[in-house]
């Protein structure tokens, strides 16, 4: 019974997986060279977004009008405990 129960979940959970995944999508040609301005309103989604995405970057990346909540308050706390440099 146990070992039926696991493979239900093994399977529901490749399932899923599977599903997840056919709706991915796949960035093949990415920009090698981005030195330009994106300006765009806060909000928070946008504004987590913009932290995970300056944390992939090379060089600086400058934000205005960030709109600072709890949320992106925890997500700039997370990039600085894997080592990023913000001020």
């Amino acid at each position: 019974m146990i070992l039926m129960l696991k493979m239900l979940i093994l399977v529901t959970s490749l399932n899923i997986i599977k599903k997840l995944m056919s709706n991915a999508i796949v960035i093949k040609n990415k920009i090698k060279q981005f030195d330009n301005k994106i300006i765009v309103g806060g909000d928070k989604s946008i504004s987590i977004r913009w932290v995970l995405f300056a944390s992939l970057a090379n060089g600086n990346s400058i934000a205005k009008n960030l709109l600072i909540s709890e949320d992106v308050k925890a997500a700039i706390k997370t990039i600085r405990k894997l080592g990023m440099l913000i001020n």
